[in-house]
């Protein structure tokens, strides 16, 4: 097999090549800090077992971000 005759390939880079999950955590750090919340200690082992969407849901939910969320829609995480 000649891996130079492919026209693209695709990589996992959540754990395959590239640990990426660190990344993620500071991010939802981030996020929250923006609204003066500092992350409980089992948040990050909540949120990091969850999709992207259900991750924001669930943040939205245990935060009681509801209607704060939809005013910052132009914000640079949305």
């Amino acid at each position: 097999m000649d891996i130079f005759s492919f026209e693209g390939y695709i990589f996992d880079l959540d754990g395959t090549l590239l640990d990426s999950m660190g990344l993620w955590d500071d991010i939802y750090v981030k996020v929250l800090g923006d609204f003066n919340i500092k992350a409980p200690s089992d948040y990050l082992f909540n949120v990091n077992h969850m999709s992207l969407c259900d991750g924001a849901a669930y943040t939205v939910e245990r935060f009681r971000l509801e209607g704060v969320v939809e005013k910052r829609r132009d914000c640079r995480y949305v």
